[in-house]
């Protein structure tokens, strides 16, 4: 299973459908309901979600007919190597409350309603 093979922290590539359909580089930060990863975009410090699909960690695995993001090449992959990494780090890190974003109650913010909020059960 892919889900195996990739660990929090990884650098990998990650297809970013919600944006523009390219290949970018991309940080994993949790996995949440199967198949759906959080990841981050380095480029834009973004955060967005993921299907397992999206995500490969080595630069061939990507399929040919697929846009790529010009800051990924054969030469400049997320590791300076063709594979994002050939050791992942294995985390069992459990995420805590200071990793999360700090809101005061009643504030008001504005907030991205993802396209896998039902896989992941997000209620909004």
């Amino acid at each position: 299973r892919k889900r195996e093979k990739l660990s929090i922290g990884q650098t990998v590539f990650v297809k970013w459908t919600e944006f523009d359909d390219k290949w970018y580089k991309g940080k994993i930060l949790r996995f949440l309901k199967d198949p759906i990863v959080m990841v981050e975009f380095p480029q834009g410090a973004k955060i967005d979600l993921a299907h397992l699909k999206d995500i490969q960690d080595r630069f061939e695995d990507i399929p040919e007919e697929d846009l790529i993001d010009e800051s990924i090449t054969t030469k400049s992959s997320p590791n300076t190597s063709l594979n994002c990494d050939s050791t992942p780090t294995t985390s069992t890190a459990t995420p805590t409350k200071a990793d999360e974003p700090k809101f005061a109650l009643d504030q008001e913010v504005i907030a991205k309603v993802p396209f896998f909020a039902e896989a992941v059960n997000i209620k909004y």
